[in-house]
């Protein structure tokens, strides 16, 4: 599941490293609240507009623009979804451990050790969990792997580090390094994730979502004879064994 955060990272990694010179724009979308504007360079373009960024209604808040908080509708009813007896055998804590190589993550000599929780609530909510667990100064690690990277690049251009650095202060207002290190913490901030989400089972599959008024994503599991809980994860290409630590209610 959460291998989407991966490439997400991986992403991020090849759009910092965009634009050591003259910017090339990467433009995000105009909203109820921000114009056009550039990811890297800040540059807006033209005005906001009446697009708003709705979420689902739950059965806490009507539908809602997640940018100006404008509101439509009413709530929802609790979702009898969640009633059957498989929802309540998952009630408590789940975890599994994995890795992820250096590989996926274009990080040389870094395989990711991590740890993923799920806590299963009696009201049908569930709360996910992502933990880095190998690696105490990963900031530090992903920032000095950028640096390495936008320093290359610039030397490619036949500049020194300090033109590098001067480069780069003219076009993001830092060094490379305090660059390099800005961005890194972004980088780790999406590998550590925690998210609320609702859920419901059915026939041996999970399906989870952002909330009841929303589609749900399906993850098919099965408990093997020790109480485990396994599940296959095709974007990991990896079983994840899910060994249950506690119970948890509301």
């Amino acid at each position: 599941m959460k291998m989407l955060k991966v490439m997400l990272v991986a992403a991020m990694l090849t759009v910092m490293l965009s634009g050591c010179g003259e910017c090339n724009h990467q433009w995000l979308p105009a909203d109820c609240q921000t114009p056009k504007t550039c990811y890297h360079c800040g540059l807006t373009e033209g005005e906001p507009n009446d697009k708003h960024l709705w979420e689902d209604a739950t059965t806490e808040r009507p539908k809602t623009c997640s940018v100006c908080g404008k509101t439509e509708g009413d709530i929802i009813d609790a979702d009898e979804r969640f009633t059957t007896a498989a929802c309540k055998d998952l009630f408590g804590n789940w975890q599994a451990k994995y890795e992820i190589p250096a590989d996926r993550l274009s990080m040389a000599d870094l395989t990711m050790q991590m740890r993923i929780t799920y806590t299963f609530y009696n009201d049908g909510e569930v709360r996910i969990e992502v933990e880095v667990m190998n690696v105490s100064n990963l900031t530090d690690q992903v920032a000095q792997r950028l640096s390495q990277i936008m320093y290359d690049q610039y030397s490619q251009q036949g500049m020194t580090q300090a033109q590098a650095d001067a480069a780069c202060m003219e076009l993001h207002g830092q060094t490379v390094q305090a660059f390099c290190q800005q961005r890194a913490k972004t980088v780790v901030d999406v590998m550590d994730s925690v998210e609320e989400k609702v859920y419901y089972v059915e026939e041996g599959v999970l399906y989870i979502g952002d909330d009841w008024g929303s589609s749900f994503q399906s993850y098919e599991f099965r408990m093997d004879e020790n109480g485990k809980m396994e599940m296959d994860d095709e974007q990991l290409e990896q079983t994840l064994e899910f060994v249950r630590m506690a119970t948890a209610t509301k």
